[in-house]
């Protein structure tokens, strides 16, 4: 007699792979064969920490010791429990996060050191942070040490944490094993010699994922912004020759960006991943892309992505084959634009250069694009647009035509229609920071051209001015967008009108920020 499909574990493993835990605990009561096979993902991930005050929520005693074996991931918030310390013989346990107390001791980090020691043979992520306050801990060497005899060390992120100069050093030991670092820098106060200098052979050969981040400085601290640290960590990038992904993540991150990636040689043939929260220069941004072999994701949220940029993103270079000593062979792509994937910068909503059309109507692979201004002419004489996979979409559309002629209200509808095509799209963001007219949201403007969009979420606009929608539009949003709920405009200046629009949404449970009037909202 053949058996039932889900009677078979190999089976019920697949299908375990996909269920949230509320599914997985249904699914343990089924038979014997789904408890034995599923029992594993419902103790993959243990949080080890209460989330009700009232009383304890994460496994203890012998039911912890029973299934300790099935133990991938803890994680930690404020002061670690006492049995979770001394856990030992977790054969599959890998990954240990912590957020540990404001107060934090170097002995508490050493219990650490014994857990993760116990478990060495397998760790390969470690997190430790400090809750953010003006007690910034003493690391201790302990941790260090430690992971220096994980053989499978792969990921460290740590952060407010003061290194004295012996534990900077054992840090960077670390750090040459690593392939992902989540470095809050401001804790080191000096880096050393051999990092310092440009022509040592010191490298992190195998970093792939570099994150710099600066919470230590919430606390007053300006020297790791003076000019000769920053410098330094610019060397220090330059010491990652692998990197796919680089971070930087504090607003005064441009002189660590500059001396690493703005200096000959370039050095990353494999970086396509790149966010810069400080302002950079449309030239500096065309100088690191005209490097890039690749790029996936390009985030500059400060900065202004102009035609300089623009250009490198959309140059047809040819495909090129290079060699490199870190890795084998690289293939230069014909044109940028064809891989990305995310393209950030800040809004520009005062200059109309043509960028963001250009950039819809060329990056095919594009999800996520944040950035200028795109006028409603631009958009009606330009080519279609070729990013149909675009999840998110946050630009200052202007409405340049006066809204009220036939010829204004045309090209809105034409306007519309082309948003309609991008059926992937879940946010979008019609002004994107500007405070200015733009897109007008009725059905009579061309609203209904949106009627493909089934996976839109979210709607924003931040004009200054009203728009004039009514009872239909919120009715036909209803009908027609099944997974909205969140629509940030000022619906109508007249309360009973907005009253209304947030009387038809509230059963629907989608949000209406009215956020000009005195309308009451769900």
């Amino acid at each position: 007699m053949q058996q039932h499909p889900l009677d078979l574990p190999e089976v019920i493993q697949n299908l375990g792979q996909f269920l949230q835990h509320e599914d997985l605990l249904s699914c343990l009561r089924v038979s014997k064969t789904f408890h034995s096979v599923l029992i594993k993902y419902l103790w993959e991930a243990i949080d080890a920490w209460d989330h009700d005050r009232k009383r304890s929520t994460y496994p203890r005693g012998k039911t912890l010791q029973n299934h300790k074996k099935y133990i991938k991931r803890l994680v930690f918030i404020g002061n670690p429990p006492r049995e979770y310390m001394s856990l030992q013989g977790c054969s599959v346990l890998h990954t240990i996060s912590a957020t540990l107390p404001e107060k934090c001791t170097s002995s508490l980090l050493t219990k650490f050191s014994r857990l993760i020691k116990a478990h060495s043979s397998t760790m390969r992520h470690v997190e430790f942070w400090i809750e953010d306050s003006l007690h910034i801990s003493i690391s201790g060497p302990e941790p260090w040490k430690t992971l220096l005899e994980c053989p499978r060390i792969s990921s460290l992120s740590i952060g407010c944490m003061k290194f004295r100069n012996d534990e900077v050093d054992l840090l960077f030991q670390v750090c040459t094993k690593l392939q992902k670092l989540n470095l809050d820098y401001g804790c080191i106060s000096e880096l050393p010699e051999y990092v310092q200098d440009e022509s040592s052979n010191f490298v992190l050969p195998h970093l792939r994922s570099l994150t710099l981040c600066n919470r230590y400085n919430r606390h007053g601290d300006e020297r790791p912004f003076s000019g000769v640290m920053l410098h330094l960590w610019g060397i220090f990038v330059r010491k990652c020759p692998s990197l796919e992904k680089l971070d930087c993540l504090h607003p005064k991150h441009g002189k660590i960006l500059k001396v690493a990636l703005l200096q000959n040689p370039w050095i990353f043939p494999h970086l396509r991943d790149l966010t810069l929260n400080d302002s950079v220069s449309d030239e500096e941004l065309a100088a690191i892309l005209r490097q890039m072999a690749q790029v996936r994701n390009f985030k500059v949220p400060s900065s202004y992505f102009g035609p300089l940029a623009l250009h490198e993103l959309l140059a047809d270079r040819g495909r090129q084959l290079d060699v490199h000593e870190n890795r084998d062979r690289i293939t230069r792509t014909d044109r940028l634009c064809d891989t990305i994937e995310e393209l950030q910068a800040a809004s520009g909503w005062d200059k109309t250069d043509g960028v963001a059309q250009a950039i819809l109507s060329n990056c095919p692979r594009l999800r996520v694009l944040a950035a200028a201004k795109i006028t409603v002419t631009e958009i009606v004489q330009g080519p279609k647009w070729v990013c149909s996979r675009i999840e998110k979409l946050c630009l200052y559309f202007q409405m340049d035509l006066d809204p009220e002629s036939e010829e204004g209200t045309e090209k809105q509808r034409m306007v519309f229609g082309q948003l309609g095509k991008l059926t992937e799209l879940q946010y979008l963001d019609l002004t994107h920071y500007c405070r200015m007219p733009t897109l007008d949201l009725r059905l009579g403007a061309g609203l209904n051209g949106l009627a493909n969009l089934k996976r839109l979420t979210t709607v924003r606009s931040t004009s200054d001015d009203y728009q004039a929608m009514g009872p239909e539009e919120a009715k036909w949003i209803v009908e027609n967008w099944p997974k909205f709920f969140y629509l940030d405009v000022a619906t109508n200046k007249d309360p009973d009108i907005a009253g209304s629009i947030s009387r038809i949404f509230r059963p629907h449970n989608i949000f209406c920020m009215q956020w000009k009037s005195l309308v009451p909202t769900v």
